[in-house]
């Protein structure tokens, strides 16, 4: 019974942080200030500034991405697949509720939100192999493969292949997200230009958590063979430079 107040609570404090609602003025600052015309509206007689409805966002994303069960619940509520649009969100403190949030909820439930992000378009927008030359717009995929990753590798700490992704009868993984690993693999192996390495870092311990969260004897099809290749040369090519050292040092 709880869930369904809390997401009505959730939505209430969307509403009033959502840089992309109209109603609230000067969208660009909004976050960095106090501009949204709700923010005299009290709360059981008491006054709540901008910065207490975005407290009480962070803690709400937690508690509905959390205690959150059904399918049927999931598709029946348009206003909690509006809540992805915080994934897109540049403010610091919005992105690591975001993380937190999505990457607690419930492992058996959790398939179905990277199945929401590729009907949203979301990993088709981050898989995009194509030559970006807008800076702007390549910053904004970064931070979205970024934030995806870091969901990823929270929810992996959290047993999620206990329910979701992981086909423990053929020992492989779940296409959706080898399709996702295998795009980003490929960004961060042809990005020579920019530093990438917080992506870089967090994609490493994605992959590794992912081996981790399978028994030794059911990792063999785990990965396709391509895939595991192209891995392995990936991060030898990043560890080069210490290996070198370390032989140097012998």
């Amino acid at each position: 019974f709880a869930w369904p107040a809390l997401l009505t609570r959730f939505n209430y404090c969307h509403q009033i942080i959502d840089p992309n609602n109209p109603q609230n003025e000067n969208r660009s600052s909004l976050l960095r200030s106090s501009k949204s015309r709700y923010t005299n509206w009290p709360l059981c007689g008491d006054v709540l500034s901008h910065e207490n409805y975005l407290s009480l966002w962070q803690k709400y994303i937690v508690m509905v991405f959390g205690l959150f069960q059904s399918k049927t619940t999931f598709l029946s509520n348009p206003s909690l697949i509006r809540s992805f649009s915080p994934i897109r969100w540049e403010a610091t403190d919005i992105k690591d509720a975001v993380v937190l949030g999505m990457g607690s909820m419930n492992s058996e439930s959790f398939e179905l939100l990277f199945e929401e992000f590729n009907l949203k378009g979301i990993l088709r927008e981050v898989g995009e192999r194509k030559n970006e030359t807008n800076l702007r717009r390549k910053k904004r995929k970064d931070a979205l493969r970024l934030q995806l990753l870091r969901i990823l590798e929270l929810a992996l700490t959290r047993r999620l292949f206990d329910h979701s992704f992981f086909d423990r009868h053929s020992g492989s993984l779940s296409p959706l997200l080898l399709e996702f690993i295998e795009s980003v693999r490929f960004h961060v192996e042809s990005e020579t230009i920019r530093d990438v390495k917080t992506m870089r870092i967090h994609f490493a311990k994605v992959v590794t958590e992912i081996v981790c969260s399978v028994p030794l004897d059911l990792r063999e099809n785990l990965l396709p063979m391509d895939l595991r290749r192209s891995l392995f040369f990936l991060f030898f090519s990043w560890c080069s430079r210490i290996l070198a050292n370390s032989n140097d040092n012998r």
